[in-house]
């Protein structure tokens, strides 16, 4: 490699990371996935549609600034930056950053009807209700049976997604949805299943669906198409690394 190539890889990747950065705290509020679901959360429901406002229109920004790194990795061509770039796709795909297609699961999640709670008078309120550790437990268990992709409502699931509740609502990557909840995971069927059908936080929900109502229900789905994450990625380490000396 050329001093002037791997000058102009060092400044293309360090460009795109103090661009990138300008973006990445704004994922930190919600990037923890706290449970909001408690007394009082009837409240937050005002904050949490104003929040999801806000991801919407980040979202848009990121878009607009993901463009001009293209546009400006693009001005400069090297079979070294070539390389790169074609290292980072795949780096991007595995992330879940890119668009995936296959065949696996879907999982549907939802409440028990109105009426169960009459059923036993000493009965939880919040046995009747999907909770985010419910959802996080299929995610978990589809994750565990090899799923290589997973998506809540449509939203691409990675490995900083934050899942909360809010009241009967529950927030995935900053977007509000009811349930029912659907989950779907690219892989293989019967290695999902299996994976599903011994995960105890799983089992659980299961339980209380046969006693109470919720509704679980598992099918296949053929050529599922799963968009790529579109929120913030927090850099947490970066590291530049060039693979030869400066001659």
């Amino acid at each position: 490699m050329t001093v002037g190539s791997k000058r102009s890889v060092a400044f293309t990747t360090i460009l795109m990371m103090m661009v990138a950065g300008m973006v990445f705290a704004t994922s930190a509020q919600t990037a923890r996935g706290t449970d909001l679901r408690a007394e009082g959360a009837q409240d937050l429901k005002a904050l949490v549609l104003v929040r999801a406002r806000d991801v919407r229109q980040q979202e848009s920004v990121l878009g607009r600034i993901r463009a001009q790194i293209d546009q400006i990795s693009l001005e400069f061509s090297s079979p070294e930056l070539r390389e790169l770039r074609d290292q980072m796709a795949l780096e991007r795909q595995a992330a879940g950053l890119g668009t995936a297609v296959g065949s696996g699961l879907v999982v549907s999640l939802a409440d028990a009807p109105i009426n169960a709670g009459s059923l036993k008078e000493d009965i939880d309120p919040n046995w009747l209700l999907v909770h985010q550790q419910d959802i996080q437990g299929v995610i978990n268990a589809l994750w565990a049976g090899g799923a290589s992709a997973i998506s809540v409502m449509d939203e691409r699931i990675i490995s900083i997604s934050p899942i909360k509740c809010v009241g009967s609502t529950v927030l995935v990557n900053g977007k509000v949805f009811s349930p029912p909840f659907v989950i779907r995971a690219i892989g293989d069927p019967k290695a999902l299943q299996a994976s599903l059908d011994r995960d105890e936080t799983v089992q659980l929900f299961k339980d209380l669906a046969q006693t109470y109502g919720l509704q679980y229900n598992v099918g296949i789905g053929h050529n599922l198409v799963m968009r790529p994450y579109n929120g913030v990625v927090v850099m947490q380490h970066a590291k530049l690394h060039l693979a030869d000396k400066e001659q």
